[in-house]
């Protein structure tokens, strides 16, 4: 396609040779000369340059795109998240559920930008308009062994890289963790006839999760934990699961 255009412009400069002759402009107008106005292809253009500044820009803020393409892992987990929180506000929506709050989106001079970590705070929140359920998306949301907070960890602080918290009018927390692991397993291939598979302490993390994080009454509330990794479907008991 490119090669077209370039081949275009050749055979037009044979045909206007005075084009040859013109460079780029030594400053750039920054004011509107009646020129603009009075020609009907200039003040086309200069009105969907004028609808082009107003439309703003969205971009996601986040440093490891900069980063070189060995650091895969990180990308992996930035790229899951992303797939994880539209899957998270799309049912939400058709459930019924509204957002509430711009968590997510953030604006500034260049524009809209998106902010997937947000110092443990949740970057989306739904709420039921009929039961109240409240719904929230964090990232790397931490859960630490301080029992006076309403959720806590009773032996070390977890840090799951996904968390969606899940509370009913009746004050019940569940909590869904999702984990994205750019790692894969063969050790069991041969035996299950299986060629990829997780990574056995990666699911033991998942375990950990389930069982460590409490309310304040000591009661699980983690009902579900899964790793997100590029090999096969792998189901398991209690809500742990490894999901392609």
């Amino acid at each position: 396609d490119i090669q077209s255009l370039r081949d275009e412009l050749v055979l037009a400069l044979r045909s206007a040779h005075f084009l040859e002759e013109v460079h780029l402009p030594a400053f750039a107008p920054t004011y509107i000369t009646m020129v603009l106005f009075q020609h009907p292809l200039y003040r086309a253009t200069l009105e969907s340059f004028l609808d082009l500044q107003k439309s703003p820009s969205v971009r996601l803020a986040e440093l490891s795109l900069e980063a070189p393409l060995e650091n895969i892992p990180k990308l992996y987990q930035v790229w899951c998240t992303l797939h994880t929180l539209a899957a998270f506000l799309e049912v939400g929506i058709e459930k019924g559920y509204k957002i509430e709050g711009p968590h997510l989106a953030k604006r500034d001079k260049h524009g809209i930008y998106l902010q997937l970590l947000s110092n443990g705070q949740p970057v989306a929140t739904l709420i039921h308009p009929e039961h109240g359920t409240k719904v929230q998306f964090t990232p790397e949301r931490t859960y630490s062994a301080k029992k006076t907070e309403a959720l806590h960890s009773i032996t070390f602080a977890q840090r799951p890289d996904i968390a969606v918290e899940v509370q009913s009018l009746d004050k019940r927390t569940r909590i869904y963790i999702f984990d994205p692991k750019y790692k894969l397993s063969d050790d069991h291939s041969l035996e299950q006839g299986i060629h990829s598979g997780p990574e056995r302490e990666d699911i033991d993390t998942m375990h950990v999760y389930r069982d460590a994080i409490r309310d304040q009454q000591g009661n699980r509330v983690v009902d579900y934990a899964t790793i997100l990794y590029p090999g096969q479907d792998q189901f398991y008991s209690d809500g742990i699961e490894a999901l392609r």
